[in-house]
C-alpha cells in the first residue's frame, strides 16, 4: 500500500508504513545496544578515562530516540526535517561505531554496540532514499 499526501499544489508518495516500523524497530534496537555499551563503562575500575566515548554513545543513543519518534509520529509529513534527522542520526551512529569497534573484542556490549551501529547505518539510507525521492 502507498500513502500520498496532499498539500496545496504538492503531492509526496510515502513508503508504506510497514518500511516506518521496520526503520523505528532498528532505530531502537540500536538505541538500547549504545545505552548498555555506555552503561558498561561505568563499571570499569577508571570511568572516566571513557568520559568523552560515553558522551558520544549518550548523544548517539538521544538522536536516535529522537529520528524513531519523529519517524513514527510524521510518517513524512515534514520530509525536510525528517532528512534531517536521519543526516543527523546516520553521523551520530557512525561516531558511536568507530569507537565500539575498537572494543569489540574487549566487550560483549561494545560488539553489540558495533553490531547495531553497523547494522542500522544501511537502515538509515534506505529511509533516506525513500524520503528523498
Amino acid at each position: 500500500m502507498t500513502l500520498y499526501v496532499h498539500r496545496a499544489g504538492e503531492t509526496n508518495v510515502l513508503p508504506p508504513a510497514a518500511f516506518f516500523d521496520e526503520v523505528c524497530r532498528s532505530l531502537q534496537e540500536c538505541e538500547e545496544a549504545v545505552l548498555a555499551c555506555a552503561s558498561v563503562v561505568f563499571t570499569t575500575p577508571y570511568p572516566a578515562e571513557s568520559l568523552f566515548e560515553v558522551c558520544r554513545d549518550m548523544d548517539s543513543a538521544e538522536i536516535l530516540a529522537v529520528t524513531r519518534r519523529l519517524l513514527k509520529r510524521q510518517l513524512g509529513s515534514n520530509r525536510e526535517l525528517a532528512i534531517a534527522q536521519l543526516n543527523a542520526c546516520v553521523i551520530a551512529v557512525k561516531a558511536s561505531h568507530e569507537f565500539c569497534v575498537t572494543h569489540a573484542d574487549e566487550s560483549d556490549d561494545a560488539r553489540r554496540c558495533a553490531g547495531a551501529t553497523q547494522a542500522v547505518i544501511p537502515v538509515l539510507n534506505r529511509a533516506l532514499a525513500h524520503l528523498q525521492r
